[in-house]
């Protein structure tokens, strides 16, 4: 699903964490984060790929560079992605190749926690880029909403789950 996607929106962002994105995945107004609402049988030019299966000429990297290390995981294949473009090159989804992505496996045995990291990562992508994006402040918000959304649902989860394994034993 994280093979194509678009730079990310306050909009998009907001549709991703509160999961409004994974309840309507065909719909382009909720769905323009992984772009679910486009045929993934389609060669397509996309904003971002997933850097697990970039293919790219060494040109490319003599002209913007490598990888920003100081992104430790995630957002480092979507800065990537926007420097190509921005050189003048075209990011394209081709979906007649195949790869196996083991996703996650980088962070399932990590003492840290995932969501964490990737909420640092997004914020890192917009202040590296606060220029285009000049709405960082609202990035900050949606996140720390997010996060105590999560919480909650968690939470509530739990002691559903609680409940219930104490009723059924």
């Amino acid at each position: 699903m994280s093979s194509r996607r678009s730079f990310p929106t306050i909009l998009s962002l907001f549709n991703k964490f509160f999961g409004l994105s994974s309840l309507f995945p065909n719909s382009k107004f909720f769905s323009k984060y992984n772009q679910t609402y486009i045929d993934e049988n389609q060669i397509q030019e996309v904003d971002s790929v997933s850097g697990s299966c970039m293919m790219f000429k060494r040109k490319l990297l003599n002209q913007i560079g490598f990888f920003d290390e100081s992104f430790f995981l995630y957002f480092e294949d979507t800065d990537f992605c926007l420097r190509a473009i921005n050189a003048g090159y075209k990011v394209i989804y081709n979906p007649e190749t195949q790869i196996i992505h083991y996703k996650n496996q980088s962070s399932i045995h990590a003492p840290f926690e995932v969501q964490d990291v990737f909420n640092q990562s997004l914020l890192k992508f917009y202040n590296k880029y606060q220029k285009m994006f000049s709405y960082g402040i609202f990035i900050r918000l949606i996140i720390k909403l997010s996060v105590y959304f999560r919480k909650i649902v968690f939470r509530l989860y739990s002691s559903r789950k609680r409940i219930f394994s104490s009723i059924l034993d």
